[in-house]
């Protein structure tokens, strides 16, 4: 992974090491690229860019973290699901992460079914899937997502494991699922995209705890 991904990337991450929205914008546009639909789109402020490439290439440029690297370290290990690297971490801390095109954020998909429905994905599996996930990701490290929301949080239909966390990632051993659940059902009433985040909640609980 030491050749940069495309023309053009040394530019993207010069830019995001400096955190100029101005400069980003301005590399992308010298690359020959587009960002992501925003409706789809991981990026949030200066620190990440979510683009996409010819035959529908789909890759989050990011900022990271030491307790993202060494949340990457331990998804390795223990061989939790995540997503793919296909740079080498620059100088300044920026990796590019290759995401599947149709994924995209649980922030900003509506949870309107009330209960499971045969033969679709609705919001009963999500939350199931998600609290099965977590719960993994505890039994494996013995430690869950700190900083939770629902934005760190991708689906990606078509896949054995569709829900996975979008980098930068922090594991901490004091956080708890009910800390989660209620960033989530506090997220769900602020942006009114369910009409029950209870029971959303209370599905992803038992997701949790079957395992």
């Amino acid at each position: 992974m030491d050749m940069p991904p495309f023309p053009g990337y040394q530019n993207i991450v010069q830019a995001l090491s400096q955190a100029d929205g101005d400069k980003i914008k301005q590399a992308i546009i010298e690359a020959g690229i587009t960002t992501i639909d925003p409706a789809y789109s991981f990026a949030e402020g200066a620190s990440a860019v979510d683009i996409l490439m010819p035959k529908a290439r789909r890759l989050l440029i990011y900022q990271t973290n030491p307790r993202d690297e060494e949340s990457v370290t331990l998804f390795q290990q223990h061989h939790l699901p995540t997503f793919t690297a296909v740079s080498s971490l620059s100088e300044s801390g920026i990796r590019a992460i290759a995401l599947p095109y149709g994924s995209r954020p649980l922030s900003r998909m509506n949870f309107e079914e009330r209960e499971a429905v045969q033969g679709y994905i609705g919001a009963s599996e999500i939350f199931s899937q998600l609290g099965k996930y977590l719960a993994v990701i505890q039994q494996r490290t013995g430690k869950l997502p700190e900083a939770f929301s629902l934005g760190k949080v991708a689906f990606t239909s078509g896949y054995e494991n569709p829900i996975r966390l979008v980098p930068p990632i922090s594991l901490s051993a004091q956080q708890s699922i009910d800390q989660i659940a209620g960033t989530i059902q506090r997220e769900l009433l602020d942006r009114r995209t369910s009409p029950d985040p209870q029971m959303n909640v209370q599905t992803l609980r038992e997701g949790f705890l079957t395992r």
